[in-house]
């Protein structure tokens, strides 16, 4: 029989056993006789049919899939799977004794799974006992203190994107009750989640579990005070190759926000603390700021801010204090200029190294708009700032922590800080750590570093998600210097706001007496032009970025398309090219001029014949080169949705191709969903 019974038949023993007790209690409700046998009747059947099941579906699910894994160091790994799991779904909607006191709806799945997998040489079958479905309860709805209680078991695919799929059970449980009424509602919410995932040549289990308390009192007049705070713990043991990657993350998040509204001001404040303990190491950041704002005049804005910044982990220490004086001006509405004068005091320790970094200076700011009439409208922005910077260190190293970056789309991030010595730690927004080699690649052979994202990953990172990143660098010696930065943009927009045209010009610069001093002085011009008409959107632009610590030029290119070919047919098409040249510099290792260029193509097209039948089409290919790192991926999908009736017919056919740094995987997926609705 099943391969791995034990967790599957103790999982369905319990809920089994859940539903038993569930329905014990249930049946010794008393129920009361009404005075006419009618009455009695049509109340006795509203009683049986509160607590009887309603057959809502029968579902069949066939799934097909090949995969094959090589490697040039290790030759070729193919895997053949096939699943049956014929289920039905039993629904249940109802109340105990009365609406108000506890309402409940049941949607179990049972069903039961049939698979086949494993080499072709070694297919081995398992049978087991599948309980999907979900529960919710709701207690006392009506009252300020009401209750829910939820329940949640599913076994499927989980598409990431159009490239990263797996097969995924999981199974969730969790309540969240609280005060609404009163001048601070207050919500208290738990949840904890298994989840078992299997893709391609890895394997991963996990558990969250999280505690979340939050509060928020609004007083009028757009004043509002907000706490929360949240408790998690992250295990995760994963399995990719054979190679075995264990985490264990647990963290607790608090913050308050409080705005505080005056006749003519307003004062923010922001609280943070973030403690996280993750494989044997811990962090503690906390960030505070306040933001005072005063209207002068209808046309002169003040303000001041402060902010505070404490992070401390395996050895290593950093406070930072920030403020800012400003004065903004509107003169009309087309100009507003600005000034402020700025602070800061750094003290950071790392294994016995110091650093005190002060820094002061003005920033100026002009921005400017001008409409040039019905045909179009130029927009100037304008900022410039002077910094005086006096740093004593003592030692040879200091810690950059939770440097935060945006994932671009070609997944390549390049590190602020040049001469880097370690990478203490790379996590998700959340603090949960990333894999090297499954989540990223490290390249050292340029400075600064590099980080690679490699979106098939365990932690399936994608574009825009956001990652921390902790690590060391040589520190500079004792001095001082000064920094003179410049900002200045043009853009003309055009054809009632269709199209635009804009240069961009950022230009830093660092004088320093000591020559021992590895500043990064920058001159970067921009220039594109963006359109937007009818269903197409198109961006380019032309970057020529020159500094000390790393230079480049390229194009970077955009385009999407969505048309209607006929009155039942549309097709979408998403484009994005780069063509990147890294000239050597000083700090680099390269002696010549290295290439990254980086091409994404996805089509999307969608028939819908009649209102009951679709076919869905995707063709997608990704190709980037440059600093060793190849990769292709390519991903062919196709699907045809039937319903007759209550009837549903589902088709799909996957393929998808991925080579990278000497490792290529194919994988062909095909799946056949039928269902009947009642």
């Amino acid at each position: 029989m099943a391969t791995k019974p034990t967790r599957s038949l103790f999982r369905l023993a319990r809920c089994c056993g859940n539903c038993l007790a569930a329905a014990l209690v249930l049946a010794a409700i008393p129920r009361a006789r009404a005075q006419y046998i009618d009455l009695w009747e049509a109340q006795q059947e509203t009683e049986r049919s509160r607590w009887l099941p309603q057959l809502k579906y029968i579902n069949t699910d066939i799934e097909l899939e090949k995969d094959s894994f090589s490697s040039s160091l290790g030759g070729r790994q193919p895997l053949e799977r096939l699943y049956v799991l014929p289920s039905f779904g039993l629904q249940w909607d109802g109340y105990v004794y009365h609406p108000y006191l506890l309402t409940y709806s049941a949607l179990f799945e049972p069903g039961y799974l049939i698979r086949l997998e494993g080499p072709p040489n070694a297919i081995v079958r398992s049978d087991e006992l599948m309980l999907n479905g979900k529960f919710s309860a709701n207690l006392l709805s009506i009252k300020p203190y009401a209750t829910t209680l939820t329940y949640d078991h599913n076994y499927g695919e989980v598409k990431y994107d159009i490239f990263n799929t797996e097969i995924v059970d999981s199974q969730s449980y969790g309540m969240t009750t609280g005060y609404r009424d009163g001048p601070v509602p207050v919500t208290l919410s738990f949840q904890q989640t298994h989840e078992d995932s299997t893709g391609f040549n890895q394997t991963a289990s996990m558990d969250q579990t999280l505690l979340d308390l939050h509060a928020r009192n609004e007083r009028g007049q757009n004043t509002v005070t907000d706490v929360s705070y949240e408790s998690g713990m992250f295990n995760r043991d994963l399995n990719a190759g054979g190679v075995e990657y264990p985490s264990d993350t647990s963290y607790q998040r608090a913050s308050i926000f409080d705005k505080e509204q005056f006749d003519q001001s307003s004062l923010r404040s922001t609280f943070l603390l973030y403690d996280v303990d993750t494989a044997g190491s811990s962090s503690v950041n906390v960030n505070a700021t306040e933001n005072y704002y005063l209207n002068i005049t209808p046309k002169l804005l003040n303000y001041d801010n402060y902010a505070f910044s404490y992070y401390s982990g395996d050895g290593a220490r950093a406070v930072q204090h920030f403020a800012t004086m400003g004065i903004q001006h509107t003169l009309f509405e087309s100009l507003v200029s600005g000034v402020e004068a700025r602070g800061s005091v750094l003290n950071s320790q790392t294994d016995g190294n110091t650093l005190d970094l002060d820094t002061l200076g003005p920033t100026g700011t002009l921005d400017y708009t001008k409409k040039l009439g019905d045909w179009g409208r130029l927009i100037i922005d304008n900022s410039g700032s002077y910094t005086w910077n006096k740093q004593d260190a003592t030692g040879s190293t200091s810690l950059v922590p939770n440097e935060s970056h945006s994932v671009p789309l070609n997944g390549l991030i390049r590190l602020s800080q040049p001469r880097d010595l370690s990478i203490v730690s790379i996590t998700d927004a959340n603090g949960v750590p990333l894999i090297a080699g499954s989540d990223y690649s490290l390249i050292t052979t340029t400075d600064p570093w590099q980080i690679q994202i490699l979106f098939t990953g365990t932690s399936h990172l994608q574009t825009g998600r956001v990652i921390l990143v902790t690590y060391t660098i040589e520190t500079n010696p004792s001095g001082t210097y000064r920094t003179f930065a410049s900002q200045s943009q043009i853009t003309l927009r055009f054809w009632k706001e269709r199209a635009d045209v804009f240069a961009h010009y950022d230009y830093t610069q660092n004088h320093t007496d000591s020559p021992d001093f590895i500043l990064d002085n920058v001159r970067e011009v921009q220039v594109g032009a963006d359109l937007n008409w009818l269903n197409a959107n198109l961006h380019a632009d032309y970057t020529d970025h020159r500094s000390d610590f790393y230079s480049y030029y390229g194009w970077n290119l955009l385009e999407n398309y969505s048309f209607v070919v006929d009155a039942d047919s549309t097709i979408s098409i998403d484009l994005a090219q780069q063509f990147l040249t890294y000239p050597p510099t000083t700090l680099s290792s390269y002696e010549q001029n290295q290439h990254l260029s980086f091409y994404s193509f996805m089509v999307r097209h969608e028939w819908r014949p009649n209102p009951h039948v679709s076919v869905n089409g995707e063709l997608g290919y990704l190709v980037q080169r440059g600093f060793g790192f190849n990769e292709d991926l390519l991903a062919a999908r196709a699907y045809l949705n039937w319903q007759m009736g209550r009837a549903e017919v589902h088709l799909g056919y996957e393929h998808d191709t991925q080579s990278l740094v000497g490792e290529r995987m194919l994988r062909d997926y095909a799946f056949i969903r039928l269902r009947r609705n009642f």
